[in-house]
């Protein structure tokens, strides 16, 4: 029996500018080839500047058997800073974070993630996320805020996501490096290198603007608490 695709009606619905900035946005629903139905359609959302990017009917779970994609354009000079305060996808559900509308390097959040509160940096100015369940009967909910930054970040989103050692080329000339435990992502087995790349003659100025080690001293399996320094 041959799969049915869907019939879906362009539309658009505009917001006054006073509302926030959840409410100011576009949807269109395009065209976009598929292997299976001649034109698989996909739900597009279009924020500018600081946003807020939820999951339909949130705070409400909802149902998502069709993908939706919403793409962010920070103001020129700057760079989007994504903080994801609520997450709770069903297995077999996922958001796919982009640098860019190519998803040229993407940061995949699934179930895992559930109940957690990240940040991911980046040195782009346009950032995209793609929603789908596999199935109709699998729910998510989720909610982003997107900020701007003036420095770019040495992060990229397909290496920091990936499980094991990270390594990061930073070539700008002036980056903000953080590791996964700042950013709260799972940063267990495995090590976080920098390389900083800069021309001949020039040096390289570093700035810790915060950080925490803990250091346990002979004692610690008898102490509630590690001793630690924060410089």
């Amino acid at each position: 029996m041959g799969k049915i695709c869907a019939i879906w009606i362009p539309y658009l619905l505009t917001y006054e500018q006073k509302r926030l900035p959840s409410d100011a946005q576009r949807f269109y629903m395009v065209p976009f080839p598929s292997s299976v139905c001649p034109w698989y359609l996909v739900n597009v959302q279009y924020l500018d500047g600081n946003s807020i990017v939820t999951s339909p009917n949130y705070p409400l779970t909802t149902n998502i058997d069709y993908e939706i994609k919403w793409i962010v354009s920070v103001e020129p000079q700057r760079f989007a800073k994504v903080v994801f305060t609520n997450v709770s996808l069903s297995k077999d559900c996922d958001v796919i974070v982009s640098e860019n509308i190519q998803r040229n390097s993407r940061f995949f959040i699934d179930h895992s993630f559930n109940n957690e509160v990240f940040v991911l940096e980046t040195d782009q100015s346009v950032v995209s996320f793609n929603a789908r369940c596999n199935q109709i009967w699998l729910t998510m909910k989720f909610r982003a805020i997107v900020t701007t930054e003036e420095t770019p970040a040495c992060l990229s989103l397909g290496i920091v996501g990936q499980r094991g050692n990270r390594l990061e080329r930073c070539s700008k000339s002036n980056m903000i490096l953080s590791t996964r435990s700042y950013l709260n992502i799972d940063h267990t087995n495995g090590n976080e290198e920098f390389q900083i790349d800069a021309n001949y003659h020039q040096s390289i100025d570093i700035s810790f603007i915060d950080f925490y080690m803990p250091c346990y001293s002979s004692d610690w399996i008898f102490d509630s608490k590690p001793s630690k320094y924060v410089f």
